[in-house]
């Protein structure tokens, strides 16, 4: 009697795991409800020519139910709309998670190879005038030297393109490449302008030394009413650490200053006169200063 109890109780478990199994694994296998209606719709963007819409209808239902073949069609929704960089990432990603027994598994890789074709034809030309060995760089990156005949090849979009010459204006512009496609720029490196830096004459050179004895005249001027100020100071004998004997004291390092600046100034003044004038040994006369001296030392050019 309890044996055929167990029995029936094994029969009946059996039974039911055989109706719910399958029911389980069909829900497991189908798309969820949204993302369901999300494909329908999209699907129905598609066929109208509205691509923008149906790449937006599918990716969102990707995001909720991630099956490779919905890549498979945001792919042909991207070549539609001339994205071969979108298609061509979207492409490789299906090629990665869909199963190896999927149908559209040759399609894809196909197109794939048509879309790297493409890509790889983009490039930037750039027709340049007076730029032989001018440097070229794209987004920062240098890429070599003018003349160049073939295209600079890059990616789809928006770059940078500088060039620099010495001696000449550097070019700097903005360019938008399409996928596939080269656009050339045209490019003509102007001179840089010399006539703007100022020369120096043989008449502003030559009232340059004057002009310095002047200013050495003025300074050694200021270092002796300093110094006499200095002298009328100490002759009242101020105790030392006083507020007088301090002012004192600062009196004759400014005129100390006020002096020795004024003596290089002139002498300046006198080694370009002397330069100026060029002895027939071409020598050439150096200012010397130090502690208790001041003069000039001549070396002779070999």
């Amino acid at each position: 009697m309890l044996a055929s109890m167990l029995v029936r109780a094994l029969l009946l478990g059996f039974l039911t795991l055989s109706l719910t199994l399958p029911a389980s694994v069909t829900r497991a296998d189908a798309p969820p409800q949204d993302a369901r209606e999300l494909f329908v719709k999209g699907q129905a963007a598609y066929r109208a020519g509205d691509y923008e819409v149906a790449v937006d209808l599918w990716k969102r239902a990707y995001e909720i139910d991630a099956r490779p073949l919905l890549l498979f069609n945001l792919a042909q929704a991207y070549g539609r709309m001339g994205k071969l960089v979108e298609e061509r990432d979207t492409l490789k990603l299906f090629l990665e998670t869909a199963p190896q027994d999927e149908p559209s598994l040759s399609t894809a890789t196909s197109r794939l190879s048509v879309v790297e074709r493409a890509l790889a034809r983009t490039g930037i030309v750039i027709r340049a005038e007076n730029a032989e060995g001018a440097r070229v760089l794209i987004d920062g990156e240098d890429r070599g030297l003018l003349p160049r005949p073939d295209a600079f090849r890059v990616e789809p979009g928006a770059h940078r393109v500088e060039i620099f010459r010495e001696g000449f204006e550097p070019f700097d512009a903005r360019v938008v490449v399409p996928p596939g496609e080269e656009t050339a720029i045209d490019v003509v490196l102007e001179a840089l302008d010399v006539s703007a830096v100022a020369i120096p004459t043989e008449a502003s050179v030559g009232a340059t030394p004057w002009i310095l004895y002047g200013a050495g005249g003025a300074l050694i001027a200021t270092g002796a009413v300093l110094g006499g100020l200095t002298l009328a100071g100490t002759a009242d004998a101020p105790p030392r650490g006083s507020d007088d004997a301090e002012r004192t004291r600062k009196l004759a390092i400014s005129a100390d200053v006020a002096l020795a600046t004024g003596a290089a100034v002139a002498v300046t003044g006198l080694v370009l006169h002397l330069v100026k004038r060029k002895s027939s040994d071409e020598r050439a006369f150096v200012p010397s200063f130090g502690p208790g001296y001041l003069g000039f030392s001549a070396a002779t050019r070999f």
